[in-house]
């Protein structure tokens, strides 16, 4: 067992779906609640803006993590921009290694992991429909 494998049986990731579907505008998320958010975006284009950094435009499928930072995201209506969003527990609490080892904003293009397309099929077509 390795030290990231400790980490992982002591602080056990969650995540919880919060949102699917079209995104026109902005959406708000906090970091209130102690959670982080992962956001998958399926297809068009959003910029992610956090409050206190400069903002990252995402012009392809992928996965945006940011593990413990207040952002917006914005999508123009025009670009038929769809996501499934979900709060990600990482062990948020002062001092939480795991949330502390990341970096503010992760990006994983889908293109680059083009193994994960049978699994992505299923989870956005779960998420078709809410």
């Amino acid at each position: 067992m390795d030290s990231f494998d400790a980490l992982l049986n002591h602080f056990k990731p969650t995540a919880r779906m919060s949102f699917s579907g079209a995104v026109c505008g902005k959406l708000a998320s906090s970091y209130d609640d102690g959670f982080g958010h992962l956001h998958l975006l399926r297809t068009g284009s959003m910029t992610i803006q956090p409050h206190s950094s400069p903002a990252l435009h995402l012009s392809e499928p992928g996965a945006v993590l940011v593990p413990s930072m207040p952002h917006a995201l914005i999508a123009d209506e025009h670009d038929g921009t769809t996501l499934v969003c979900a709060t990600v527990e990482l062990g948020q609490h002062p001092g939480a290694p795991l949330a502390l080892a990341l970096p503010a904003i992760v990006t994983v293009p889908f293109s680059s992991c083009p193994q994960l397309e049978p699994a992505l099929d299923l989870l956005f077509n779960e998420f078709d429909d809410n």
